[in-house]
């Protein structure tokens, strides 16, 4: 009887030890995107974790610390997942320091990756200041060696604009950016989400954009 008390009360400790744990690890957001960062993309188990992210770092206070993790070069291999993040939840980044930003990962080999993160965030963040400086990516993309499609540029663009722009193809043709009913929708939540904060629903909507098909 004794050695049961015992067992019962040394697996109630490690469940609520256990418990304690999850409950300290789901509210660091840092924890969360080095899981996030580990797991297989796509997966449900991912997608339910950055559904998590996204309501964490949707806090001001939450996204200004992501965002100097990045302006102080801190955490480099979680770049990619903060800049995504603060793209989808409208963070509020000053538009030179992410043009900056991207002028230091073009330059620098380890960090082109980052690049088209970059483009992709600026037509998530919706601000018109953004689009001189992807008129002149989508322009003088071959001369200027730039790290990220000609796709992704004209998609941002339109998620800023709403306007299809033209672009050469890989085939060497000129063609326009195909507005998916995806896109469109997207396309409205940033144009409806301006000058605020956005809500969960409208930042999967957002996030279920850069998707592979059937996630």
């Amino acid at each position: 009887m004794q050695k049961n008390k015992k067992a019962i009360i040394v697996i109630s400790s490690v469940f609520f030890a256990g418990l304690i744990i999850v409950f300290i690890i789901s509210r660091s957001v840092n924890a969360l995107f080095l899981i996030a960062e580990g797991l297989d993309r796509p997966s449900r188990a991912y997608y339910i974790l950055m559904e998590r992210i996204y309501r964490l770092s949707s806090n001001k206070k939450i996204a200004d610390e992501i965002w100097g993790y990045i302006e102080n070069n801190k955490n480099a291999h979680l770049h990619n997942l903060y800049i995504h993040v603060l793209g989808i939840t409208n963070a509020d980044i000053p538009t030179g320091s992410l043009i900056k930003l991207y002028s230091q990962c073009q330059h620098d080999m380890n960090r082109r990756s980052t690049v088209s993160k970059i483009i992709d965030a600026m037509g998530l963040l919706g601000n018109e200041r953004f689009v001189p400086f992807l008129e002149t990516l989508l322009r003088d993309h071959d001369k200027l060696q730039v790290q990220a499609t000609k796709y992704a540029i004209v998609r941002s663009l339109y998620l800023i604009t709403g306007n299809r722009y033209a672009y050469i193809n890989d085939l060497g043709k000129e063609t326009r950016l195909q507005v998916s009913e995806e896109l469109s929708e997207a396309r409205n939540v940033i144009a409806d989400t301006k000058g605020r904060s956005r809500n969960i629903r409208e930042m999967l909507v957002l996030d279920r954009l850069y998707r592979p098909p059937g996630w």
